[in-house]
């Protein structure tokens, strides 16, 4: 395949299969290096998986330096003799291109100009240490011949692809590649064109606009993060989700609107809310709660809510057993805080209780498909919602901690009503939790500027099933979004 990119010129140095796959290895006067793994469906290339490396000489020690870098890196070393000769190949992450998309050919040239830059940094680390890295056209040849031109030099530079960069290609049960994970397929712009887009471009999202048009994009925005091998967490007061876990009758219009799929049911695991799963009364914000419910003025709420948060409970019941033991409380004010956790108790008191672990709630399906945890909140009342998904958020902020985690996506058809209360402190922990690679899909009516720094995407509803979207900092467009895999989700 002939490759016009940046930095060349370059020139294809081997072809040939790895693990099924039609492999080529790029390589330019730099000695930087493409290893490319094609995405092959009926015999035609429709897309490749891409990884850089920059090799570069080393001189000294590199075993230990190549165990403190940020960066991905390799290291190849050959003797002969008395003799001994090292590579050290800086690698680039792994990203998948679609040959559909015009721009394809840019995003491969950015991932050459980041190896590059990476390479002069790590050069610079390792001058700190015991190690020289020097690139291979200021060294001789005699230098690196013997590694370069190594054959088993080739197969490490391939088989240095991660096993979860691979699966950006999946191998079907008689070797078929299934689908890529790079790309959002949505629908058909009024051309008739189909419109795909980066799912990092979706992870932050708000859909506006009327109530079932948005549940529709939602549907549809959930079907294609399963589809990319993302576990779902849906929140659902109307069984709008249900149809996820059945393929829809929808044969016929997919192949209509061009959609490379068939109808297909996806792994879902249902939960109700107060029935199957219960939130902890210790995870909640009693501050929120005490102040929906119109208790406590605003110093005592806080001192309260402070001391709680160092008790160890779960129900309010546990609760008034830990406020005699509380030091910073006098006592009228801990007859205070009894009474507001005796309202708390009959107003709420089916909703708290020893809460489902995150990990239940993020369990990966085996397979390639993501599962749907789909959260029926439909018997909780307006309150009892609004507590339920921000206590649920807070658990996931608690559990998950500094462990990045970017196979999850949390779905939020309603934040309109069910965040629009204490907000400005929810923002803290859903932009934590984004910067720890989950993702949001937001609904509402209309626009919520409060999470404007928290999202990168907005989809507005002009009607049925045409959206308007626009990605911060990027384009702006319009789709009519495709008819479902799954289930019968309506949009009128």
């Amino acid at each position: 395949m002939n490759w016009k990119l940046d930095f060349g010129p370059w020139t294809s140095i081997m072809e040939g299969k790895f693990r099924g796959h039609s492999i080529e290895l790029l390589e330019n006067p730099e000695h930087f290096f493409l290893t490319i793994i094609y995405d092959e469906r009926e015999g035609k290339k429709v897309g490749a998986l891409i990884e850089g490396h920059k090799a570069l000489v080393a001189k000294g020690s590199a075993e230990s330096f190549i165990q403190t870098l940020p960066k991905p890196a390799m290291l190849v070393e050959k003797t002969l003799g008395n003799d001994t000769f090292k590579l050290f190949f800086v690698s680039t992450e792994s990203i998948y291109v679609d040959f559909k998309q015009e721009d394809y050919l840019r995003d491969v040239d950015r991932i050459v100009r980041k190896g590059l830059d990476d390479a002069n940094t790590v050069s610079g680390l390792a001058r700190a240490s015991s190690l020289q890295l020097v690139d291979i056209e200021m060294s001789p040849e005699s230098s690196y011949s013997p590694v370069l031109g190594d054959p088993f030099t080739t197969r490490a530079l391939l088989s240095g692809l991660k096993k979860s960069a691979l699966e950006l290609i999946d191998v079907g049960g008689r070797g078929e590649i299934v689908h890529s994970k790079t790309f959002i397929a949505l629908g058909l712009n009024k051309k008739r064109e189909i419109i795909k887009e980066k799912t990092i471009n979706l992870f932050k999202t708000i859909i506006t606009g009327e109530e079932k048009q948005r549940l529709y994009a939602t549907y549809i925005l959930a079907e294609n993060f399963l589809l990319d091998n993302r576990t779902g967490i849906i929140l659902d007061d109307s069984n709008y989700f249900s149809g996820l876990a059945t393929p829809s009758q929808n044969e016929l219009r997919l192949r209509e609107e061009l959609v490379e799929y068939e109808p297909s049911g996806f792994p879902v695991k249902n939960f109700t809310a107060k029935t199957d799963l219960k939130v902890s009364l210790g995870d909640a914000d009693l501050h929120l709660l005490m102040q929906m419910l119109g208790v406590g003025d605003e110093e005592f709420a806080k001192k309260f809510a402070l001391d709680a948060l160092k008790q160890s409970h779960n129900t309010p019941e546990e609760l008034i057993e830990k406020i005699n033991g509380m030091s910073e409380l006098n006592d009228f004010q801990k007859l205070k805080a009894e009474r507001i956790t005796q309202i708390i108790k009959q107003n709420y008191s089916e909703l708290f209780g020893k809460s489902i672990t995150i990990a239940e709630l993020t369990k990966k399906w085996p397979g390639n498909l993501g599962r749907a945890t789909i959260i029926n909140t439909k018997e909780l009342s307006t309150d009892e919602k609004i507590i339920f998904v921000q206590t649920i958020l807070r658990l996931l902020d608690k559990e998950v901690k500094n462990e990045r985690n970017d196979r999850v996506m949390f779905f939020i058809p309603k934040a309109d009503r069910e965040l629009s209360t204490g907000l400005e402190k929810l923002t803290g922990v859903i932009n934590r939790l984004e910067s720890l690679g989950i993702g949001f899909v937001f609904g509402a009516n209309n626009f919520m500027p409060q999470l404007d720094d928290s999202i990168t995407a907005r989809m507005n509803v002009v009607g049925g099933n045409d959206v308007a979207i626009a990605i911060k900092g990027d384009k702006n467009y319009r789709v009519l979004l495709r008819p479902s895999l799954s289930g019968n989700p309506s949009y009128s």
